[in-house]
This record gives C-alpha cells, sequence and structure tokens, in this order.
C-alpha cells in the first residue's frame, strides 16, 4: 500500500494491492466470458498441417502438439478454473463456516467434537486427500471441485470459529441472547455480518489454492478429462516440447500465475482496507 499526499494536505492510501487483483481478475474474467461466444478457433479442431506452429496472425499465440489454437484453449480453459474456484470455494466456505460456526457459538463438547474432526482432516495432505476423494467419485470437473472444496474446510471452519468465538460474547449478541432471540438468528444475523470479511479473505486464498490444486490434479490426469481444456493438462501436454515451442508452456504457465497472484492480491488488498479503516476508526 503506498502513500500520497491528500487534496487538503492529508495522506490518502492507494492500495495498489486491491487495484492489482481487481484488475487482473476483471480481465481474465472478461477473457473467460468472451470464450462463451466468441473464441478464435474451435477449441477441439485439429490443423494437424500447422502442428507446433509459432505466433502469427492465424494463430496468436501458436499451436500445440495436435494443431489446435493455443488461445483459444486458454480462453476455454478459464471457464474450467472459475468454475473449479467457485465451487469448491463455495462448498468451502458453506460448509466451513456452518462447522466452526457451530463450534465457535455453542463451544462445550461441539466445539471439541467438530474441531478434533477437522484436525483429523488437516492431518491429511490436501493433495492426499483430493486424490482419495477423486478414487472414490471418479475424475472429473465436477468431481475434481468437490475434491478440492473438501481440502478447504478444514481451514475455512477454523475461521470462522475464531470469528464466532470472538463475537458470542460481545454486548449486542448477550443482549439479543436475554431477550430470547434464537442461537440460529444470532448466528446468522448477529454474528455472521461481523466475520463476513475474514471469510472473504480467506475465500480468496482459497480460491487461488483451487487453481493451483485443479492444475496439478489435471496434470496428473486425475481432474478435467479430455476433450475439455484445462490449463493443468495443457502444461502437462506441453512438458515434452519447451525448447521447440516455448510458447505452448508459457501460456497455460501465465494463465495460472496470473489468477493466483490476482486472487492472492485481493485478499491482501482487502485486508489492507481493513486495516485502514480500523486504524481511522
Amino acid at each position: 500500500m503506498t502513500v500520497t499526499q491528500g487534496p487538503a494536505g492529508g495522506r490518502r492510501r492507494t492500495n495498489v494491492n486491491l487495484i492489482i487483483g481487481i484488475v487482473i481478475i476483471g480481465s481474465m474474467a472478461l477473457v473467460t466470458l468472451v470464450s462463451f461466444v466468441y473464441t478464435p478457433h474451435d477449441v477441439n479442431a485439429m490443423h494437424r498441417e500447422h502442428r507446433f506452429e509459432g505466433p502469427s496472425a492465424r494463430f496468436l499465440l501458436g499451436t500445440d502438439n495436435f494443431g489446435r489454437d493455443i488461445l483459444s484453449r486458454l480462453m476455454y480453459g478459464g471457464r474450467t478454473a472459475f468454475y473449479v474456484g467457485i465451487v469448491a470455494v463455495g462448498i468451502g466456505i458453506v460448509v466451513g463456516t456452518m462447522i466452526g460456526g457451530l463450534a465457535g457459538y455453542l463451544g462445550s463438547w461441539v466445539d471439541e467434537l467438530f474441531m478434533r474432526v477437522m484436525d483429523g482432516l488437516l492431518a491429511f495432505p490436501g493433495l492426499i486427500m483430493a486424490l482419495m476423494v477423486i478414487a472414490v467419485a471418479g475424475p472429473g470437473t465436477l468431481n475434481t471441485a468437490f475434491a478440492i472444496g473438501v481440502m478447504s474446510i478444514p481451514g475455512i471452519s477454523r475461521i470462522a470459529r475464531s470469528g464466532f468465538l470472538q463475537y458470542r460474547s460481545i454486548e449486542f449478541v448477550q443482549s439479543a441472547r436475554t431477550i430470547g432471540v434464537r442461537p440460529a438468528v444470532i448466528m446468522a444475523k448477529h454474528i455472521l455480518p461481523n466475520v463476513m470479511t475474514s471469510l472473504v479473505i480467506a475465500g480468496s486464498v482459497a480460491f487461488a489454492g483451487a487453481i493451483l490444486s485443479e492444475a496439478g490434479l489435471s496434470y496428473l490426469g486425475l481432474g478435467v478429462q479430455l476433450p475439455d481444456p484445462s490449463w493443468g493438462r495443457m502444461l502437462r501436454e506441453a512438458q515434452g516440447h519447451f525448447m521447440r515451442t516455448p510458447w505452448f508452456t508459457l501460456g497455460p504457465g501465465l494463465a495460472i500465475t496470473l489468477m493466483v497472484l490476482g486472487f492472492y492480491s485481493l485478499s491482501n488488498g482487502i485486508r489492507d482496507a481493513i486495516d485502514v479503516r480500523e486504524a481511522h476508526g
């Protein structure tokens, strides 16, 4: 976060992280939306006479080992990234908030039971857990998103628990409890809005993690299945051709890097904005 001189001699802070995050994510989202109505070529069309062709007016980012247009596949791959991220983070936020909220608000044996289960899940490496889920449910885009969502539940539940623990004893919550407001209403209307900012930050970080996890699983052949394009699968297909066709590798690699950078910058920007607001509040 940089500091600039305000119009009245005051100091105005420019939230660089937030700007970078919004610009990157907005740009990637725009390209993905465009892919629903237009791509330069059919994403699965093979032009064998143009295999390993470099960037040109016809193929702006070149072609792959089957003569498919890399730009079109990158655009379509954005759908996969956003779909998996939205579904996975949605599962993590909803289930994690429910578990962490109940544990933090009710305390006692409920807290102990839920958190020991979450500790048990955290003991498994995330990728191993995802592989276990996919081994049972099978590969595919939806199953990949579900597996990654399960991975994110323990971390988000602990963040939610911390917030509910902090607010359950605060004055306005105690007042609501005194006048007979039901616990479910207190949790949903009095505590959850105050915890939402922390959950949004956690969701942004989880989204970046989901994109990396999906790319890793697809690279291993356990995520998105053919013929749907995936940035991770594109990297796998390109790995043996880097010296011959570096553009084949750089495209999906840069796409993954930018998406992850965008969501991490967004989470840092939101955190910076909160710190500034609290410092002036």
